[in-house]
């Protein structure tokens, strides 16, 4: 059955521009932190934390101004899962299909779907997600899940959904299903609507509090207003499918950033020097110190490039030319691979310079390469690469 994990949110702060968003940022990012490990171990729902997500104002940064939120670019939301992810990979992802999903809100909705979802996102509301189906179907194929319009203001939703990161906890959870007429529909359905149910069943390795289970829908029937449709946000040049995979890069730049840290301390801390390098110190050992700028090198990198991505997205979306479409796709996919490789290159890497020591489950290094080894399955590197490299040959996408 769908679990009661909301808390009552209190006052949620109003943030008015990017300077706040990033400043909201840090505080959360400590509250994360300092719960990441338990909740690696436990397997806990991290209910007080998204509580504290809500009430932090966080969630209404894109809502646009003039339906009372910040508008903050693509860039500063970027900036904002990176240091959110930095403190725990598992926590900064939950977010991901809040910012993702409420975009076509404001690019697709009418204006009493924006005046009344801008409320509810205002209010410390979080949408989860419910889009994926398994099966080895094409990603882009219509869902088998479906919607029915009853004819009297209302549609009626049944399926089955996997991988739905943050529903478990959300207030609104996006549904993508086919229309009777072979279209794409995107349906907001409050989380306690009679038929659904959201079930913790997420046994991955890694990334753990996202709680990605099983949403399932039978007979859910929710108001018209509540629906997008026909909505082909997937199959237009726009910036809503490279959307979702900034914000995935990012949260694999924050899990490199986070193990860089973390791997430094454990060197100054823990780790014992090898014998033949005749140093005190394993941080003084000049082979390790040599590999681990190399390592830092390439997640710093990786972060830029994330900012950049996100740059041209912005400007996509004010110049509106399918060729800055494309540009700003290309360079997310470049952004995205190789994040999740210089991520798990260094979350890998870093045990052989700390040594024995690291692999102790006291320790939990290995939560870092278990959240960014499970995260960077959701974008394959192999076809990011791919798509630039077609970009850069011959200039197809």
């Amino acid at each position: 059955m769908t679990a009661d994990t909301a808390l009552p949110i209190g006052k949620v702060a109003v943030l008015r521009d990017a300077d706040e968003a990033l400043a909201a940022a840090h505080e959360l990012a400590d509250v994360f932190r300092a719960a990441a490990d338990r909740l690696d171990r436990s397997r806990e729902v991290p209910v007080e934390e998204l509580t504290s997500l809500a009430e932090s104002g966080l969630l209404g940064i894109r809502v646009p101004r003039e339906f009372g939120g910040a508008g903050v670019s693509y860039e500063t939301v970027v900036r904002v899962f990176v240091v959110l992810s930095r403190a725990s990979g598992s926590l900064g992802q939950v977010p991901q299909n809040h910012f993702h999903l409420i975009e076509p809100l404001f690019s697709d909705g009418t204006l009493e779907q924006k005046r009344h979802f801008a409320a509810e996102i205002l209010a410390g509301h979080r949408f989860g997600n419910a889009q994926a189906e398994r099966g080895s179907r094409p990603v882009l194929s219509l869902p088998t899940t479906t919607l029915t319009e009853t004819g009297h203001g209302t549609v009626v939703l049944d399926g089955v959904k996997h991988y739905s990161t943050g529903a478990l906890t959300a207030q609104w959870i996006p549904v993508q299903a086919a229309t009777e007429s072979g279209e794409f529909s995107l349906t907001y359905v409050p989380r306690d609507a009679a038929g659904l149910t959201v079930v913790d069943d997420w046994d991955a390795m890694g990334q753990r509090s996202t709680h990605s289970g099983t949403v399932r829908l039978s007979g859910v029937e929710v108001p018209e207003l509540f629906s997008l449709r026909p909505f082909d946000g997937h199959h237009r040049k726009n910036t809503f499918p490279p959307y979702a995979t900034v914000i995935h890069a990012a949260v694999d730049v924050g899990i490199g950033l986070g193990v860089l840290h973390r791997g430094a301390e454990l060197l100054r801390d823990v780790a014992r020097p090898w014998r033949t390098a005749h140093v005190d110190r394993a941080v003084d050992d000049p082979l390790t110190a040599y590999r681990v700028g190399k390592l830092g090198t390439h997640v710093h990198a990786a972060e830029q490039l994330l900012y950049e991505a996100a740059r041209r997205l912005d400007h996509a979306d004010v110049v509106r030319t399918e060729h800055d479409y494309e540009r700003a796709a290309v360079t997310v996919a470049e952004a995205s691979a190789f994040a999740s490789e210089s991520a798990e290159r260094a979350a890998s890497e870093l045990f052989e310079f700390i040594g024995a020591r690291s692999t102790s489950d006291s320790l939990n290094f290995h939560r870092y390469w278990r959240d960014v080894r499970t995260h960077s399955t959701h974008d394959p590197a192999r076809w990011k690469f791919h798509r630039a490299g077609r970009w850069l040959l011959d200039g197809s996408v």
